[in-house]
């Protein structure tokens, strides 16, 4: 924690503690400009910015360089910088360095692990040597206490990170190590406890009749009489989410003071009195704000009564009573999405996200001639150069696969079709096909050719693989997209947002179109379009703004004549 006088709160107040100190002016002027510095890139100011780390870590972990025109070993410079200051004035610890490697009982443990292992280990091993806590003494409330160090009194940037990897070292020299501690780590002991009870913790009757009705779901009687049965099978992603909010609501009331006997089933949860409990709760969760998740729960409970316990008609109208005192959430983009589109705008940042698979390639070559094979960065250059002329779903996006997907165009040489079946889509209601034009083409072949058979993976499968030649998990290939996104342009943007600025892109060329639009992105109703409706009101915004600026400058030419 800072210092008990209370004189040290802010940056403002670093600043001027350092200048008091006995360092160099070269030393001071490198300290106040990347505190100057860090504010502006956080958006505010030295004297808004606590020096609480956790709360500085924030501020800093969502910076992105790119998008304030600073190289990543700048900002390097400048966290190094501001970490020094906040050192010196005590805010944070003084760096654990070298004190295990001198140490009667760590030393020997760690020359055994070897470098690689022994770098992962050292920070931990030097905090322990500080401490006091001998190898033999290590356990997870040690770890804990380790973590805490870590979030508190240092700007490391994801503190949680390190302990996994400390865990997963600690536990395999445990096996291969002569005379290390024989004490196993669980991670598990360092995991914040669930907020909601897990399925194994419910009453057994009701995962029975939840897994029946999920079962139902994924499986639809196509000549079930009742108007409300499902007519076609929910993909398992939806099964996923729907097992997750079952779950969900029978913890609430089992916390609210049910007991376990009392939901016993799916027609308990759809009681008035329980459904009233369930959409507070969520609704108090999102702070009393206008959510689609409450509705979401509401729903999903209202098709339960109506078709799985078939409640009375007088239940229902009860429930959808219950349900509209809900506040609506409007019907657009979220904000965050909203304010993505907006950046957008500028056609500075979009010339670098349009020529990224260029840049990319350009490095991956020149590696590639070095004998380094970066496949992320290449598997990126072509993400972002399929999704951009094809922006599909996600969940087709990550599988794409050469030989089922693909296939040579019968028009303009050099094209490509992607074809996706209805049956591989989320609605399974029509293909989605598209042209890829020939530049994207090429840079397909080039990954194909010059990466995948370098990695000694089949350039006729999956686009998107491991090293190993697995698929990739749609986490793993979404996480790297958006890294490198965040590291080249400055923003991270999700492959839902790619389809949000298709729509952006197209309507600015197209205004109104939202049919065309509905079909370039595959939605099957058309209210859903109405989400960009608000993107047309500001293109013609944009245009009538543009009239008016050039109105006004031909009266003016007329006028001088």
């Amino acid at each position: 924690m800072p210092p008990a006088n209370g004189s040290l709160e802010t940056l403002a107040d670093v600043q001027v503690r350092i200048e008091k100190m006995n360092v160099s002016a070269l030393e001071l002027r490198r300290m106040k400009t990347s505190i100057k510095r860090i504010s502006q890139m956080a958006g505010a100011s030295p004297s808004s910015l606590s020096v609480d780390a956790q709360e500085l870590r924030k501020a800093i972990v969502n910076i992105h360089p790119a998008a304030h025109d600073v190289r990543a070993s700048t900002f390097r410079c400048y966290r190094s910088e501001l970490s020094r200051a906040l050192r010196l004035v005590g805010a944070l610890d003084h760096s654990l360095i070298g004190l295990a490697r001198n140490h009667s009982a760590w030393a020997p443990l760690l020359a055994a692990l070897g470098d690689m292992r022994a770098r992962s280990l050292s920070g931990f091993a030097n905090w322990c040597v500080t401490n006091d806590v001998l190898p033999t003494d290590v356990n997870e409330a040690v770890a804990r206490r380790y973590l805490h160090w870590r979030e508190t009194r240092t700007l490391s940037r994801y503190p949680r990170n390190c302990i996994s990897t400390i865990f997963w070292v600690w536990n395999r020299a445990r096996e291969t190590v002569d005379g290390w501690p024989d004490r196993r780590l669980d991670l598990d002991a360092l995991k914040p406890p669930q907020k909601w009870l897990s399925w194994d913790e419910l009453n057994e009757e009701y995962c029975r009749d939840a897994e029946s009705y999920l079962k139902g779901l994924a499986q639809p009687d196509l000549f079930d009489p009742n108007p409300h049965a499902p007519r076609r099978p929910l993909s398992k992603a939806t099964l996923s989410n729907h097992r997750r909010s079952l779950g969900v609501a029978a913890s609430v009331l089992i916390q609210s003071g049910y007991r376990q006997s009392e939901v016993s089933s799916l027609s308990d949860i759809v009681r008035p009195e329980a459904f009233r409990i369930i959409l507070s709760r969520i609704h108090d969760i999102a702070g009393g704000q206008v959510n689609s998740r409450a509705k979401a729960y509401a729903s999903l409970l209202l098709r339960i009564a109506r078709h799985h316990v078939r409640a009375s008609a007088e239940q229902v109208r009860e429930l959808e009573a219950i349900s509209a005192k809900l506040p609506r959430a409007p019907y657009c983009l979220k904000e965050k999405d909203r304010a993505l589109l907006r950046r957008f705008e500028s056609d500075r940042l979009r010339a670098r996200l349009l020529f990224l698979p260029e840049s990319l390639q350009a490095c991956v070559d020149a590696d590639l001639a070095r004998g380094r094979i970066r496949y992320v960065l290449a598997q990126v250059a072509v993400a972002v150069d399929i999704i951009l002329v094809a922006p599909m779903a996600p969940q087709n996006f990550i599988g794409l696969n050469w030989g089922q997907h693909f296939r040579p165009s019968e028009g303009k040489a050099g094209e490509l079709i992607l074809h996706v079946p209805a049956s591989e889509t989320r609605l399974c209601l029509r293909d989605a096909t598209y042209v890829i034009p020939p530049s994207v083409a090429s840079r397909i072949e080039w990954y194909r050719h010059s990466v995948l058979k370098q990695m000694g993976c089949s350039a006729d499968g999956y686009l998107f693989v491991t090293k190993s030649g697995r698929r990739k998990k749609d986490t793993v290939m979404t996480r790297q997209i958006q890294k490198v996104l965040a590291d080249e342009i400055g923003y991270t943007i999700t492959l839902s947002q790619f389809r949000h600025l298709a729509a952006l892109f197209y309507l600015e060329r197209h205004p109104g179109d939202f049919e065309t639009l509905r079909a370039l992105l595959g939605i099957a109703q058309r209210s859903t379009t109405q989400r960009y409706e608000g993107l047309t009101r500001r293109i013609a915004s944009r245009a009538y703004t543009d009239f008016v600026i050039q109105k006004r400058a031909e009266m003016l030419r007329q006028d001088a004549q």
